[in-house]
């Protein structure tokens, strides 16, 4: 350590009898030729000096105020030393002209960094340049970039070639927090944050409060914001996951009917583990994720959008668990998939006991179970069984745990716990809300079904006809506006039915449908019932809840899909101006051909396009044709034909998998269009004016307003999702004057301004509501997902093992 300049040390050495002299202040210049202790000339202030023995005594120093009279010794020392300080001193009297803060060329230009410790070392590690061209950055939130950055793999960052970027900061919304900015120099990119994305980036503490202890909250729209910008390739999100979350991203068996994630997927993956609880990290008995082809369902549960197996150790996600588009269900989809682990590798049998008792469940059967209430689920495929009920409710304890907290609290009180403290909000922008006022609002359930009336009749053409009857009771909850069953045969068959109110008369539902000839005999059972008021309150009405017969006989029955001969499927392509007609043949026989259908897809893997069709039957070919029209503006590339589905009027269903045999086409789009559309969130305006404004009743005209374009095919499907005051979704289309049309009348690449117009429905809970998420689509099928809500997350604070 540096001594001060003024500190001066005296050190003596005399014989042990004597008290050591006092320190001489002189400083006499050294004599010529003296030298330090190396031997070298004395130039140094600080000099050691030899002195003869004299055997004068000194003469006695006269006594000055203050100082002690002991006379020093009358011998003079053995040792002398003295130091004095230098008075010439540079650069330790004024402050020091400020260094010039540092310059970096991008682009050609000059761009200052910010002067902060974070901002310095973003550029000098991470090749990040902090720009003040629009908001300023502060200390804080270049701070907090860097300390998400640190999270993550520095993979983007040091390998050969990495660009360096330049971060703008917006003041004003840009659509999920991140705009990269388009350039000439590949060497240098350039993207705009949102500011908002810091403001619950970095964790506050929150003290103690209602019994909870110290805990912090936080979100993680920047962290996403982060994937977005830096993390854009994926193998780099694969390391993500690897790394971070303990998982891998790998192809499934057989390694043809699987593929790579895309970018999209892999970080809607990532941010769902980020959010949840630190327990789903590594989770006993899960390893990796894997990716269905575009087009294709799994063999075993075709209709599933992603299945957990537990066995195998892996989660797989089908194609359409991505094609809608919506972050929300993304997002709980994986949460979902995710708790089957938990359930099954880590919970104890009490544990699950516990929370099985929540809903009374109980296995009358293997694999068969029913429950004791019929309103605390939050959703219809939560009442399924335990394992469904568990997992629903953990997803929608991270994405709406409102919904968790007011139709089953005990349920939440529950998943709190088992999350280790961990406890969610839904944050959202006064911009995308309103208010609904209701003087009385609908407080009660629908109504219990006390009662269920089945008639059947045999139709001259020999088909049954079958009314349906639910009586509600009034005594135990109001009136209701449908109610839903998906009615099963012992053959595995199904029909879904709606009932409505007969006569107005809400306590009175009524399903009228007709069961074919040829479909199933024998007992025909709903597994499940749910009852709806026009505020979409919910009752899920189990087996053990009500009693039902249907008996059909039909001594026609088919019980057999359609068969298809695969050896003879015909393939045609034909041009139409700037479209292709493809055209699939496929030759069927069955017990008749009345109400042959099916349905497959025609999909273009690298660019996750595809096109849906269902089939007609030609009766002349003796075969089912599936058409499909590609449009100009779909991707170029290799187009495949692989898996359809054939399905006859009784309800009977086969899925092919042609493997091998796989029809493709290589289509080359005119004006191909792989880009997503672009919506101008700042253009986003909603207004909501109750209709009766002296006595509202939740009955509410809202009018959203937003500005989209497409820079070539145009905008197509337009979906939102709004969150009721009670965690309750509402998802809807927007039919605008180009959502059915083929092409895209006008021009899609100008901003345009649309107008949604809905009506809540009397009875809608008051509160305020929230415009959730918007998806768009465009014509191509390329998709844009644009989330308005934040996911606040409550975690407890633990500091030296104190909780």
């Amino acid at each position: 350590m540096r001594r001060p300049a003024s500190l001066i040390i005296a050190c003596t050495l005399c014989a042990p009898s004597l008290l050591p002299a006092a320190p001489s202040f002189a400083a006499a210049a050294p004599p010529k030729g003296t030298t330090n202790l190396f031997g070298t000339p004395s130039k140094n202030p600080l000099r050691f000096q030899r002195k003869r023995l004299s055997p004068q005594p000194p003469k006695p120093a006269p006594v000055l105020p203050g100082q002690s009279s002991i006379a020093p010794p009358a011998q003079k020392p053995a040792f002398e030393y003295h130091w004095q300080a230098s008075e010439r001193l540079q650069g330790e009297v004024r402050l020091p002209t400020p260094v010039a803060p540092p310059v970096i060329v991008l682009g050609g230009k000059q761009t200052i960094i910010p002067q902060t410790s974070a901002a310095v070392r973003l550029a000098t590690l991470y090749r990040i340049v902090l720009a003040d061209e629009e908001e300023k950055w502060d200390a804080a939130t270049a701070t907090l970039l860097l300390e998400h950055i640190r999270r993550l793999p520095e993979t983007p960052f040091k390998r050969q070639g990495a660009p360096t970027w330049k971060l703008t900061l917006a003041g004003k919304p840009i659509t999920n927090d991140v705009e990269i900015i388009p350039g000439a120099d590949p060497a240098v990119r350039h993207a705009r944050f949102n500011k908002d994305a810091f403001a619950r980036a970095n964790p506050a503490l929150q003290p103690k409060a209602e019994g909870n202890p110290d805990r912090v909250f936080y979100s993680n729209r920047l962290f996403r914001a982060v994937l977005r910008t830096f993390y854009n390739e994926v193998p780099l999100m694969e390391q993500v996951i690897r790394e971070r979350y303990s998982y891998s991203v790998k192809p499934g068996e057989p390694v043809d009917e699987f593929q790579s994630f895309s970018l999209d997927e892999l970080q809607f993956l990532a941010s769902v583990l980020e959010d949840l609880p630190a327990g789903y990290r590594g989770i006993r008995g899960l390893t990796h994720f894997t990716r269905r082809k575009s087009g294709m369902t799994n063999p075993q549960k075709p209709h599933a959008p992603a299945i957990a197996w537990v066995t195998l150790g892996n989660v797989e996600f089908m194609d359409s668990a991505f094609t809608s588009g919506s972050s929300e269900y993304i997002q709980r989809l994986a949460a979902h998939e995710m708790s089957h682990f938990f359930w099954e590798k880590i919970l104890v049998k009490d544990v699950r006991a516990h929370f099985m008792s929540f809903s009374g469940w109980k296995e009358t059967a293997p694999d068969r179970w029913t429950h004791g209430t019929t309103t605390n689920f939050v959703s219809d495929y939560a009442a399924t069984d335990p394992l469904e009920d568990f997992a629903e409710t953990m997803a929608f304890y991270v994405y709406q745990p409102d919904k968790v907290r007011t139709v089953a609290p005990e349920k939440y009180r529950w998943a709190q716990s088992l999350g280790g403290g961990y406890e969610y909000a839904v944050l959202v922008d006064k911009k995308y809300t309103w208010q609904v006022f209701n003087l009385e609002p609908k407080t009660t359930f629908p109504g219990k079904i006390t009662g269920i009336d089945v008639e059947t009749w045999k139709t001259v053409a020999g088909d049954n006809r079958v009314i349906a009857t639910l009586h509600l009771s009034p005594a135990f909850g109001g009136g209701a506006e449908r109610a839903y069953a998906r009615i099963a045969s012992t053959k595995n068959t199904y029909t879904d039915q709606y009932f409505s109110p007969v006569d107005g008369n809400k306590y009175l539902l009524r399903a009228d449908f007709t069961l074919s000839k040829y479909a199933a005999s024998g007992y025909w059972v709903p597994e499940l019932i749910t009852v709806s008021d026009k505020a979409d309150n919910r009752r899920y009405e189990g087996q053990k809840q009500f009693g039902w017969l249907l008996m059909i006989d039909n001594p026609d029955e088919d019980t057999e899909a359609p068969v298809a001969d695969t050896e003879r499927i015909g393939f045609t392509t034909a041009k139409s101006g700037n479209d292709t007609v493809v055209r699939v043949t496929v030759p069927v026989t069955d017990r008749t051909t009345e109400g042959l259908t099916g349905y497959a897809t025609l999909a273009q893997e690298a660019s996750r396009q595809s096109e849906t069709v269902y089939a007609t039957y030609d009766a002349i070919q003796r075969a089912l044709v599936y058409a499909f029209t590609i449009r100009g503006y779909r991707a170029s590339g290799t187009w495949e034909f692989r898996e359809f589905v054939t399905q006859d009027i009784a309800g009977n269903r086969r899925r092919y998998d042609l493997k091998e045999k796989t029809l493709t086409v290589q289509l080359t789009g005119a004006t191909a269009d792989t880009t997503r559309p672009e919506l101008d969130q700042g253009s986003i305006r909603i207004e909501a004016v109750p209709t009766n404004p002296k006595a509202p009743n939740g009955e509410t005209n809202v009018t959203i307003w937003y500005k989209a374009k497409d820079d070539i095919s145009g905008l197509g499907l337009v979906s939102y999702s709004i969150l009721k005051p009670t965690g309750d979704s509402l998802f809807d289309y927007h039919y605008h004057e180009n959502f059915h049309t083929p092409v895209f009348v006008g021009d899609p690449a100008a901003w345009k301004l649309y107008e949604i117009k809905l009506t809540l429905p009397p009875g809608s809970p008051p509160g305020t509501w929230v415009l959730r998420e918007m998806t768009l689509k465009d014509k191509a099928g390329n998709t844009l997902s644009a989330n308005f809500v934040e996911i606040g997350i409550l975690k407890e604070f633990t500091v030296e093992g104190r909780k």
